[in-house]
């Protein structure tokens, strides 16, 4: 089973509007070497949020630990709107100073593997930059695309702070 160990690459890449932390930027209560000051009282989505490299080891094997490959998946796909239709869409944070992260050859496999399945990665660096990756078959040209998206993170996040709610809820039912 992964733990998260010394990574904790999630505290500084991804935002947390319940604490007004932005995408991109370390959270001020992110210790290193001994993890979150505010554990026992962390926001919802933080409680509720993990990377697809700690929870599906099947799908991801070939991946690297985030804070070596400088990236982390967000284990809940999003929506991406394209051309007035709606697609899922598996978000790959990227660490702003390592704007190729997404290049890593075991992550375009898997990118590869999601489009098998009619899903598309997105890959964010902060609150507003990001890509929108098309494998060579999803693309008309036969070759990896990369076209830049512009997004809010409040309105990207919103609609998954209230699931995360949500399943909390179910959870705390299911234990009383």
């Amino acid at each position: 089973m992964r733990k998260c160990a010394e990574c904790q690459l999630c505290c500084k890449l991804l935002p947390v509007e319940e604490i007004g932390k932005a995408a991109g930027h370390r959270c001020k209560h992110q210790k290193f070497g001994v993890g979150c000051s505010i554990y026992a009282n962390r926001p919802t989505g933080c409680r509720l949020w993990s990377c697809l490299w700690l929870i599906n080891e099947m799908d991801t094997a070939d991946l690297g630990r985030p804070d070596r490959t400088h990236y982390v998946i967000d284990m809940m796909p999003d929506v991406l709107g394209i051309d007035d239709q709606k697609f899922p869409a598996m978000q790959v944070w990227c660490d702003p100073k390592y704007p190729d992260a997404h290049r890593d050859p075991a992550l375009r496999r898997l990118i590869q593997r999601w489009a098998a399945k009619g899903i598309l990665t997105l890959v964010r660096y902060d609150s507003w930059q990001g890509l929108a990756i098309f494998t060579p078959e999803q693309s008309k040209t036969g070759q990896w695309m990369e076209a830049p998206t512009n997004a809010r993170d409040s309105e990207m996040f919103r609609d998954r702070v209230e699931v995360y709610k949500k399943i909390e809820l179910q959870m705390e039912e299911k234990n009383e």
